[in-house]
């Protein structure tokens, strides 16, 4: 499954709504899980690539689905839906879009950190 449309690697909307409706603390708390279940995901989903684990690859791409869409951590959500469904991808095309979820990552995370310092910052000033 190929996208014509690359999805950006993080829309602002989902965390957005998560800190209209929950107490700073808790989007701060919810964003630290993303981190660690993505960052654990991403473990599992190397590790089952390189011994052509079809079936967990599958499973933890279904599940890095899910939680990258919460966060708005779009191109993510893409590639792991993409992976969820591909068949017939060797292990080494596996790894390489693996490389390319890890670097996505990177950069959702890093626009997600900034926006919610800076909402962070103006619910301690006001």
């Amino acid at each position: 499954m190929q996208y014509e449309e690359i999805a950006p690697d993080f829309e602002t909307a989902p965390v957005d709504e998560l800190m209209q409706v929950l107490p700073m603390t808790n989007v701060l708390l919810l964003a630290t899980s993303f981190y660690d279940s993505a960052i654990a995901c991403l473990s599992q989903l190397d590790s089952a690539a390189r011994r052509c684990d079809w079936t967990t690859v599958k499973e933890q791409a279904h599940d890095l689905k899910g939680i990258s869409g919460t966060f708005g951590a779009l191109r993510l959500q893409q590639l792991a839906t993409e992976l969820e469904h591909e068949i017939g991808m060797s292990s080494s095309q596996a790894c390489t879009m693996l490389q390319e979820m890890r670097e996505t990552f990177a950069v959702a995370r890093r626009e997600i950190e900034s926006l919610l310092a800076a909402n962070n910052k103006t619910v301690a000033a006001a």
